[in-house]
């Protein structure tokens, strides 16, 4: 719909962002995601440790990689796309939209997938509904809706997070990045 509406220009302008971020965007958490995955399945006691430092990993890589490949859209890609646009999509797939994969991951780590993909699912139909939204609204522009798709990316990791806060319970935030057992177990293979 949106390509249809928005025309070739608008819509090859937004995908060349879009590709943009999508190349650094598998860096955001550090595959911390599947650290946690591996550690809670050895011990369930460790989920709120884990999902503590998904969190904060996907925070500061994602404030690291949008701080990095905004100024580099901004420089190589053509000087004619608004630079709101750049920003714009940049946060959404780089800083709020993670978070609903996170919430997934946190679902999955505790082998209960029907969230994680409820929560894909949501955040397509809520998508769809800016796009209808849109059209019906305002004539669609690129930068309506740039700014649709930063609303509905942040509505879906509100209601993923929100649900995975709730249901599971609240991260153990640390500034430890080792568990206490691995840090022991590094510790005793130095004597020997």
């Amino acid at each position: 719909l949106i390509a249809r509406y928005l025309g070739p220009h608008q819509y090859g302008t937004f995908v060349a962002v879009t590709a943009a971020a999508a190349l650094v965007s598998p860096f955001v958490s550090n595959g911390w995601a599947c650290v946690m995955i591996q550690q809670v399945a050895r011990d369930r006691n460790q989920f709120a440790a884990c999902f503590g430092k998904v969190l904060v990993a996907t925070l500061l890589s994602g404030l690291l990689l949008s701080a990095l490949t905004i100024p580099a859209c901004l420089v190589l890609l053509p000087g004619s796309i608004v630079p709101a646009i750049i920003i714009l999509v940049n946060v959404t797939d780089l800083l709020v939209f993670p978070y609903v994969g996170i919430a997934g991951v946190a679902f999955w780590s505790l082998e209960n997938l029907g969230w994680t993909a409820g929560f894909t699912l949501f955040a397509s139909v809520l998508r769809l509904c800016g796009i209808a939204l849109l059209m019906i609204l305002h004539g669609p522009t690129l930068v309506a809706w740039s700014i649709i798709y930063l609303i509905t990316s942040a509505l879906s990791a509100l209601v993923a997070m929100g649900c995975a806060l709730w249901i599971l319970g609240a991260p153990k935030l640390s500034l430890r990045w080792r568990s206490e057992e691995h840090t022991s177990e590094l510790q005793s293979r130095q004597y020997l």
